[in-house]
């Protein structure tokens, strides 16, 4: 079985991308073909078994003094191996969830736009019951004031407004 190199998901060999996450799946040699190894378990550490002093450090630029470093600390490329697939994994874990958490905003951000427009169209509804009444037969009322006007003029003869 591989693994996605973004979010982690279980993918079959014959795939070309993640079913999860949409990523291109990289060549075979640079995925892992087996699952990540359980967790080792926490090692407590007590009084009784002193931790060893930190490691003195050299501002040498050459690889043998890093080579010390991880021979003392009794780290070797597996380890970091398996470090670096459970880095990608949580990485992949931690888009599905901020995946999750887009979709849910964007969810109760539609919530929010479908309450105002019903606010709006409550509001609509009532300023149309109180607005004065529609003009019948040749009297006209100013959209502005809402007063009668009487007479073919073009501004309205209590505000000055120009009617359409």
């Amino acid at each position: 079985m591989v693994f996605c190199s973004n979010c982690g998901a279980d993918i079959e060999e014959h795939q070309k991308f993640c079913p999860e996450c949409g990523t291109r799946v990289e060549k075979a040699e640079q995925m892992s073909t087996s699952p990540p190894p359980p967790p080792s378990p926490e090692v407590e550490t007590t009084e009784s078994t002193p931790l060893p002093p930190p490691p003195a450090y050299n501002h040498s630029d050459d690889g043998s003094q890093k080579q010390g470093v991880l021979e003392r600390l009794d780290i070797d490329q597996e380890d970091i191996d398996e470090a670096a697939e459970k880095a990608k994994k949580g990485l992949g874990m931690l888009g599905r969830l901020a995946k999750k958490g887009l979709e849910r905003g964007a969810e109760l951000a539609s919530q929010g736009i479908e309450v105002a427009k019903d606010t709006i169209e409550e509001r609509r509804a009532a300023s149309e019951e109180s607005a004065p009444p529609s003009p019948v037969g040749g009297s006209k009322f100013c959209p502005n004031c809402g007063q009668g006007v009487s007479g073919p003029g073009k501004f309205c003869n209590h505000c000055g407004h120009k009617l359409e």
